[in-house]
């Protein structure tokens, strides 16, 4: 991963403080309004903007990280905090509504 330690782990450190019920419920709202191309992709980025403010990211990020690489973060970041990464795992994970907290 070419994403600095530091940045990685300020990033990790915002989604993890996020309340997790709240982010679930969201993933079920954009899940059904079906308005994406990629769910696991409009999710990472929704949250990163949500935690970042775009300036940081502009002048923090991008001068030596591309979306590509900015994406494997946050594809693990999603992983390690066990946030569900597609419509289809949210449902085999039968995540929203009825677990909460894991």
């Amino acid at each position: 991963m070419k994403m600095q330690q530091e940045h990685y782990a300020i990033i990790k450190q915002g989604i993890a403080d996020l309340p997790r019920d709240d982010v679930l419920k969201y993933a079920e709202q954009v899940k059904q309004e079906g308005k994406y191309k990629d769910f696991g992709t409009r999710m990472r980025w929704e949250l990163l903007r949500g935690i970042c403010k775009p300036n940081w990211i502009c002048k923090t990020l991008y001068p030596y990280l591309n979306d590509s690489h900015i994406d494997t973060a946050l594809k693990t970041i999603m992983r390690e905090l066990n946030y569900p990464e597609s419509v289809d795992q949210c449902a085999r994970m039968n995540f929203i509504g009825k677990h909460g907290h894991r």
